[in-house]
């Protein structure tokens, strides 16, 4: 999905896997983000993540070095410098790649300390330049950047597991069922004070 429209991710891409993507077609329930046509943004949309030439570089196969061979890809963002962050779920770390394919850094690791990744879920960022991961123990954990370098900050305990989150200004956006409610977005401050929440998932009849 779009990063959010505010701040230095405004035109960051997220997509839930490492895989190609060719030419698609907008899924039907797409509300265009800036007053245009879907069909204009979806091919926006498919022309930064793939560039004028088509696919720009793959990560991972068989005979990789370590780092670039991958469990299980939870989750996948592109930030405005070209970084490529990487949510390896399994091994509980971010890897990040320039933009000529390269290990750079790899943040966090699998474990239940500070910094560490138990089941991470999804990749965030702040208009300050931190990276957000979210875990399924119903943590955000954060990560500063130093130079070029992330180190682990703090970690924000919630009530929910951060599925999905997205950052607006000061506010942190988290899709997360919170049972027996079933409400699904959840509006944090960045010390994780909860703020509201609201939208229900869908209940058949």
């Amino acid at each position: 999905m779009p990063g959010c429209r505010q701040g230095p991710m405004a035109d960051a891409i997220h997509h839930p896997q490492a895989t190609f993507l060719g030419r698609t077609r907008p899924p039907d329930h797409l509300v265009p983000l800036s007053g245009g046509r879907v069909e204009e943004e979806w091919r926006a949309l498919e022309a930064r993540l793939l560039g004028a030439g088509g696919q720009v570089f793959r990560l991972g196969a068989l005979d990789s070095p370590p780092g670039e061979v991958f469990a299980k890809i939870q989750a996948v963002a592109i930030d405005a410098a070209g970084l490529t962050y990487v949510l390896e779920q399994r091994r509980g770390e971010v890897r990040i790649f320039d933009n000529s394919g390269a290990l750079v850094q790899v943040v966090g690791r699998s474990g239940n300390g500070p910094g560490e990744l138990r089941n991470p879920l999804s990749l965030a960022f702040t208009a300050a330049g931190e990276l957000l991961v979210g875990d399924l123990s119903r943590q955000v954990h954060v990560f500063r950047r130093v130079s070029d370098e992330y180190f682990y900050d703090r970690s924000l305990r919630l009530d929910v597991s951060a599925r999905s989150m997205c950052v607006m200004d000061d506010r942190m956006f988290v899709h997360g069922v919170n049972l027996p409610d079933a409400v699904l977005i959840h509006e944090f401050d960045l010390q994780g004070r909860k703020i509201r929440a609201f939208g229900k998932a869908y209940a058949s009849p």
